[in-house]
């Protein structure tokens, strides 16, 4: 008896009778009236399934659902009523989205009956929102793995574009869009199946590579629109039409602030003036916004001022931690680049450096970026909301 269940009405002697009937059958709690529910909700919670009366004074059981739902996305609602409007019912279903409809009185074994469906539900909701959320996180950390172990020196880059384009979201307040994060993240993985011939362009090259990361990516689940921002954002001109929650506007505004993103970031690294970056962006992209082109720009600047700001120390290997940035590319006595400067060192790679200097192939200690930034990766532990999309939300389990 794992699965908890709440009923929630106002009368307290009608609760103490649900209490005796089901003791031993359920795990049940009960709360008087919604105010109470919401509290044992926020408090006790979560709970499989709440069973709610319509008829309550203050807060009717469909303003208690409605209320609830914003801390309780996967519980299962039933609702129990002496009214047998059809009104109610139709709003119950609607409105409250409740599984089931009971009226009052209600047999206790179809009370029972319906109460163990409805955990049955829940366990259906949350094994997929479980399935669903591993397989996601899971496939996107296989992907930076993939390319992490093959090209590790690109990971310093990748890293800082996907901080770049955090950034600019947050003085465009474009709100949460996780498919711009992973788009970021998974926009070099054309790297491991495409390499330079010395015959094409690097625009040519780049396309190709977007292309190959973009077939990869179509097939995991739920990416198809990441696929198509990382295809497309190599031609991007920079149109920015008013983002739409999913579809062409999505992939349009993403496919710019991708490749404004790179462009800042080929920017910062050759360390070019503020204006002089802006102009050059605004040249690759016509079709830019000034807006967009304005938040670039003191992206830049902060990241310049950043730098100011910084210091480098020299840490023994021994004492390196998670989070810490190379302040240099991290180079192998023979000359072989391991890291670019800008990775955050993460578990993997410390440990990788540990056994390269026990071998002998590095020196005893790395020169690390002292600066207060935001963590390496945002990418975040993906979690399917009640949409049933990713949503990114907390500290990320693929590698830093």
């Amino acid at each position: 008896m794992k699965d908890k269940v709440l009923f929630v009405d106002d009368e307290e002697r009608l609760l103490n009778a649900i209490q005796r009937r089901f003791q031993g059958q359920l795990n049940l709690e009960t709360a008087v009236g919604g105010a109470q529910g919401l509290e044992r909700i926020q408090a006790h919670g979560p709970y499989a399934v709440v069973v709610t009366d319509m008829r309550m004074p203050g807060m009717d059981g469909l303003q208690f659902i409605e209320q609830a739902r914003k801390i309780a996305k996967h519980t299962v609602f039933v609702m129990l009523t002496g009214n047998q409007d059809l009104t109610t019912a139709v709003d119950a279903v609607n409105r409250g989205q409740v599984f089931r409809f009971l009226t009052k009185p209600c047999p206790a074994e179809k009370l029972m009956e319906t109460v163990k469906a409805a955990i049955k539900q829940y366990d259906l909701v949350v094994g997929r929102h479980d399935l669903l959320n591993n397989t996601f996180c899971g496939s996107v950390k296989l992907l930076c793995e993939v390319l992490e172990l093959a090209h590790p020196e690109e990971l310093g880059r990748t890293q800082e574009v996907q901080r770049i384009l955090d950034r600019i979201v947050r003085h465009l307040h474009l709100g949460v869009h996780w498919e711009f994060k992973v788009a970021a993240r998974l926009a070099n993985v054309g790297l491991v199946v495409v390499s330079a011939s010395g015959d094409e362009t690097e625009e040519e090259l780049l396309r190709e590579r977007a292309t190959a990361a973009a077939r990869l990516v179509h097939h995991i689940p739920r990416l198809e629109n990441v696929a198509e921002i990382i295809r497309c954002y190599p031609d991007s001109s920079g149109q920015f039409p008013d983002i739409t929650d999913r579809g062409e506007t999505l992939v349009t505004c993403g496919a710019t602030l991708l490749r404004v993103a790179n462009e800042l970031h080929a920017a910062y690294a050759a360390q070019m003036p503020a204006n002089s970056a802006v102009a050059r962006l605004r040249n690759r992209l016509p079709d830019l916004p000034a807006e967009v082109a304005q938040a670039a720009r003191r992206v830049l600047l902060e990241l310049q001022e950043e730098v100011r700001q910084s210091r480098e120390v020299e840490v023994p290997i021994d004492n390196l931690q998670e989070g810490m940035v190379l302040a240099d590319h991290l180079v192998r006595l023979d000359g072989t680049r391991i890291l670019s400067r800008g990775t955050a060192l993460s578990s993997m790679f410390i440990d990788r450096i540990r056994r390269l200097a026990a071998q002998g192939k590095l020196g005893t200690s790395i020169r690390i970026m002292e600066v207060e930034r935001e963590p390496a990766d945002e990418l975040s532990r993906p979690v399917v909301g009640t949409s049933g999309e990713p949503s990114l939300t907390a500290a990320s389990h693929a590698n830093a």
